[in-house]
């Protein structure tokens, strides 16, 4: 999905919950915006490319065909730890916190679900699958 609608709806979802949390909704704000910064790592990681313009034009050219990237902050592994610390440490925050990222993954998968021409960029699901398929980790 765009950053534009991400920043957009979530900003949204911000103000909706202000009158109830306050200033709080800031953290759910910037969870659920800044969580695709994963997109950038990878990029970093895997060809060493620093330009953020450059990562976020080939992430949005559906032209372009992106296969088995891992964005670390959309695996399963990182939503179950999240789940777990939000239980463990629940508070206001840790919950907004939560409620960010479901939100932004909420979205992804709304985007994927309509934009058929984005199934040509794949994404993993999971960091230890991801592992396993790229022969970092063997059994």
């Amino acid at each position: 999905m765009y950053l534009s609608m991400h920043f957009i709806l979530t900003l949204l979802l911000a103000l909706l919950l202000f009158p109830i949390y306050k200033y709080k909704v800031l953290l759910l704000f910037i969870f659920g915006f800044f969580i695709d910064v994963d997109h950038y790592l990878f990029d970093v990681v895997k060809d060493k490319k620093f330009s953020l313009k450059k990562s976020y034009l080939a992430h949005m050219n559906l032209n372009i065909v992106l296969k088995d990237q891992l964005h670390i902050f959309h695996v399963v592994e990182f939503w179950i730890l999240a789940l777990i610390l939000t239980l463990i440490f629940y508070s206001e925050l840790t919950l907004l916190l939560f409620i960010g990222l479901i939100f932004h993954l909420f979205l992804d998968f709304i985007y994927w679900v309509f934009n058929k021409k984005y199934i040509r960029h794949t994404r993993a699901l999971s960091l230890i699958a991801w592992l396993i398929r790229n022969k970092k980790i063997k059994f």
